[in-house]
This record gives C-alpha cells, sequence and structure tokens, in this order.
C-alpha cells in the first residue's frame, strides 16, 4: 500500500509505445491518493485490478482510464474529486464493483465509447451534477446499485443494449432487501404491492426520462418489517 498526495498523477499506469502491446495483469490494492491532478492514470491497460483504494480531492478525477480492457475496478471510496469519480474512455470487459462514489463535483461516474460493462453493487450519493453519465456505450448492465441525493442520478446518450434489470434472484441486495433485480433510486416513488421488495408500480423508472433506453423495470424498494407491512 502506497500514500501519494500533490503529484501531477498520482499512481500511473501509461502506455507510451503501443507497437509492444498493452501493459497485462497489473493489481493495485489498498492505494491512498489525494490531492493530486489525477489519482489513478492507466493508459492501454488490459487485465488489471483496482481494489480498496481510496482517490479522492484531485483537481480533475479520482480514476481515469482509456483505451484498456478487462478491468476490475471494485470496493474502493471515490470522493471529493473536482471533475469525475472515475472517467473511463475506450475498451471493453469492464467490471465496475462495490465501490463507493460520493461527493464528486461534475459526475460520480463517466463511462464513454466502452462495451460490455458491468456496473453492480455501487453506492452512488451526493455527486453534485450526476451520479452517472454514459456516452455511447453497448452491451451494459446496471443493476443492484444504489442512487442517493444527487441533481442528477443518471443520464445516457447514444448507448444500445443498456439493461437496468436481471431477473429476480433471491439474494440480499444493495440496500438489505430480499431480492436483487433492478436499481435502488431515492427519487422511486412507486410501491411494492407483493412483498418482495421490489417496485410493482410506476415502472418502468427513467430517472425523470433521463434514461433513454428502456429504463429499470425493478427498481428496488427499501424493505420493510413485516409488521409494518400489515398496518
Amino acid at each position: 500500500a502506497n500514500q501519494v498526495h500533490r503529484c501531477g498523477r498520482g499512481i500511473a499506469q501509461l502506455k507510451s509505445d503501443s507497437s509492444t502491446g498493452p501493459l497485462v495483469g497489473n493489481q493495485f490494492t489498498k492505494n491512498v491518493a489525494f490531492s493530486n491532478l489525477v489519482a489513478f492514470d492507466a493508459d492501454t491497460c488490459k487485465g488489471s485490478v483496482y481494489t480498496g483504494n481510496m482517490a479522492g480531492f484531485s483537481k480533475l478525477d479520482g480514476f481515469q482510464f482509456k483505451n484498456s480492457n478487462g478491468i476490475t475496478l471494485s470496493s474502493n471510496y471515490v470522493a471529493n474529486n473536482a471533475r469525475f469519480g472515475v472517467f473511463i474512455f475506450g475498451g471493453d470487459s469492464w467490471n465496475v464493483q462495490g465501490n463507493n462514489i460520493t461527493r464528486n463535483y461534475e459526475t460520480g461516474l463517466f463511462i464513454q465509447q466502452a462495451t460490455q460493462i458491468n456496473l453492480t453493487e455501487n453506492v452512488f450519493q451526493e455527486n453534485w451534477d450526476k451520479s452517472v453519465r454514459l456516452d455511447s456505450l453497448s452491451h451494459a448492465y446496471v443493476y443492484n446499485n444504489a442512487f442517493r441525493v444527487s441533481k442528477e442520478h443518471i443520464t445516457t446518450h447514444n448507448c444500445d443494449t443498456i439493461q437496468y434489470n436481471v431477473e429476480k434472484i433471491a439474494k440480499v441486495n444493495i440496500v438489505g432487501g430480499k431480492n436483487v433485480c433492478g436499481n435502488y433510486w431515492d427519487t422511486y416513488y412507486g410501491k411494492d404491492t407483493n412483498g418482495d421488495d421490489i417496485g410493482d408500480t410506476d415502472c418502468p423508472f427513467t430517472s425523470g426520462g433521463k434514461i433513454l433506453d428502456g429504463g429499470d423495470y425493478g427498481p428496488l424498494v427499501l424493505p420493510v418489517e413485516e409488521d409494518e407491512r400489515e398496518e
């Protein structure tokens, strides 16, 4: 584990000579990078894993990835960055799972021109403008995330084949309910009519019309105790 503060680029994995192929299979675990231009910066990499890191107070982005493939970003705390918490441009086979992305000034997570994205079990909270911005994506799963207290939870543009819910799975979800299906949105005001902790009315949820490619057909609701449900 390292601590990197007040640098241009905090922890960088850069490939300047593409003729020899991408940088492959590195792991970055339990590092702390605060008050840099970009906390974690990766370009033309493959198969790298970033887990348990802290990225905050950057002048631009917490994590910045360009033209990389097969990246796993999990269980990181990304907060208080001046532009994006996480910026992903290009590449495919992304796994963004179990991160806490909060209080970033412009957007929590911005993904552009990428494909095959798995976005699940993340908490997006108090990002000042947008929690998630998706632009020119294809084949993405966005489910079992929690969206709380942002000006806009999600916006999409020119995207193809994005699914915001999966078939119901009997498993504790991101907000403690008994089933996994879609996402938790604090601006979803529909009702769960059968007690499975999944909303049944006002579906699909489109985040006020910001989701332009379908919507969430299985929005999660906060679990209610059985005795409260019966009142």
